[in-house]
């Protein structure tokens, strides 16, 4: 009765699934798991900017790509006794091809099924690529079905998901992305866009985090050059990692020489991004000069060079794709809420349980700044000051990253003195959170290292204002 209701959520034209195939011994077939063993979250909202959609909670995906794999066994693979767990060379693999087509012909909702059960066999199964006919040519059948984007679909669903599947599924499907992006298939990018977005360092998992990128710097290498957009978010992403990547350390049994490759195509892919897309990364504006501002301490970035073209960067607003690839997902959607839907005596918990779940409280890290300038830039509009959301940010970053963030809204997002930023950081100023170390202090040093003219300028009002400041305890 399950299966029968399940419902493939990628495109309202597909219609129910078929009945859930069983075993030989008449008992339900079990699929492998795609995601770890914990909570998901509630159902998504639709993702993907071409690809329009419903598209809910990824784990009705991977049930729905489940039964449309048994499908496929049951019609297929076990008549030709072909065990995809184990992809024996002697098996009838041309024969099953030539089945999968035969199937797929049938009409486009076959088409459809076959699509979503090859993703989901890719995934979940080791396949030895060596093996001929086998990997690469059902891969090959599944770029000439895939007319629907199925396969660009499902992966942008899972990897709205990235953190809680498997670590073998995430190699598995960067590995696969990489093949795809070789073949040139359309709407990669909006994948590998989002993995980027999703991709965090795990203390834990740094191995497998490092083998994941190296193979998502080949991914971003081939997706960079679809068009303005991609190439910026590319770079902001690379740049990001690579300041990431300088400061680890291998841990006891890990391979340093690969961590050394790692940084070298890191370093590489930045390079060559700015050699290649300069006039698309300037018009990225502040969102550049935020990038240097954070990861200005990495000798393999080239932020002299960006700086010499500060003129043409201030021209240009961030643009709010640029914004959003500082934040994941869900990362996102919860800063919105605060910003928009959060307010009243509920407020402060809900922030202390935003601040605990993705930060530490009190929070460390780069990643609190670029909360805080995504949050700045969506309350701008609407002009509402927000005091009290504004001082909790302030107050939860530990190493100077909030501040920071602040301080860069007021000098290059709208440094005009009667602009939104500036009065939301007199606001802040004009607090003390200690008697003998004022904010305006701290934000007079903090200042520093923020990379333009226009954080110069506002280094100037602050270092008056100090002295202002100081001029009556003095005289005291």
């Amino acid at each position: 009765g399950h299966c029968r209701r399940s419902r493939l959520v990628l495109s309202s034209q597909l219609g129910d699934p078929p009945p859930r195939p069983t075993t030989m011994e008449g008992e339900p077939s079990a699929p492998s798991r795609l995601f770890l063993a914990r909570p998901l979250d509630a159902p998504d909202k639709a993702i993907g900017r071409p690809l329009q959609g419903p598209c809910r909670n990824p784990l009705q995906v991977e049930q729905s790509a489940a039964w449309h794999f048994q499908h496929l066994r049951a019609e297929v693979f076990d008549e030709l006794q072909i065990d995809f767990e184990d992809l024996a060379p002697e098996s009838l693999h041309g024969w099953a091809i030539t089945g999968l087509t035969w199937m797929a012909a049938a009409g486009v909702e076959k088409q459809k099924s076959a699509c979503l059960g090859l993703v989901y066999a890719l995934l979940v199964h080791d396949l030895d690529r060596t093996v001929s006919p086998g990997y690469y040519d059902y891969l090959a059948l599944l770029r000439n079905l895939d007319a629907h984007h199925i396969a660009t679909r499902t992966l942008l669903a899972f990897s709205r998901r990235w953190r809680v599947l498997q670590p073998v599924t995430q190699l598995r499907l960067v590995l696969l992305l990489r093949a795809m992006a070789d073949a040139r298939w359309p709407k990669v990018d909006q994948v590998a866009l989002s993995i980027q977005r999703e991709l965090v360092l795990e203390p834990k998992y740094q191995e497998h985090v490092c083998e994941v990128l190296h193979e998502m710097v080949c991914v971003t290498h081939l997706c960079a050059r679809v068009d303005e957009e991609c190439a910026q978010l590319s770079f902001l992403w690379a740049a990001r990692w690579a300041h990431i990547t300088s400061s680890l350390k291998p841990r006891k049994g890990e391979d340093g020489e690969a961590l050394v490759e790692l940084r070298r195509l890191l370093a590489e892919l930045v390079a060559g991004l700015w050699q290649e897309y300069r006039d698309a990364l300037l018009r990225a504006g502040p969102a550049l000069l935020w990038a240097a501002a954070q990861y200005r301490d990495c000798a393999a970035l080239p932020w002299q060079a960006v700086m010499v073209h500060e003129g043409a960067i201030l021209t240009h607003p961030a643009p709010q794709a640029c914004l959003d690839h500082f934040l994941t997902h869900e990362l996102q959607e919860q800063t919105a809420f605060l910003v928009n839907e959060a307010t009243g005596h509920r407020a402060g918990r809900l922030f202390e349980w935003f601040l605990r779940r993705h930060f530490g409280q009190p929070a460390h890290g780069s990643g609190i700044g670029d909360c805080i300038l995504w949050a700045i830039t969506a309350a701008a509009p609407k002009g509402d000051l927000k005091p009290q959301l504004w001082d909790r940010f302030w107050n939860a970053s530990a190493s100077g990253d909030g501040a920071l963030a602040f301080l860069f809204a007021a000098a290059h997002l709208a440094p005009r003195s009667d602009s939104y930023t500036r009065r939301l950081l007199d606001g802040l100023l004009a607090q003390s959170v200690d008697p003998d170390e004022t904010r305006r202090r701290k934000a007079f040093y903090l200042v520093k290292r923020i990379p333009g003219s226009g954080a110069s300028k506002l280094a100037v009002l602050l270092r008056r204002d100090l002295e202002q400041e100081q001029g009556p305890s003095r005289k005291k």
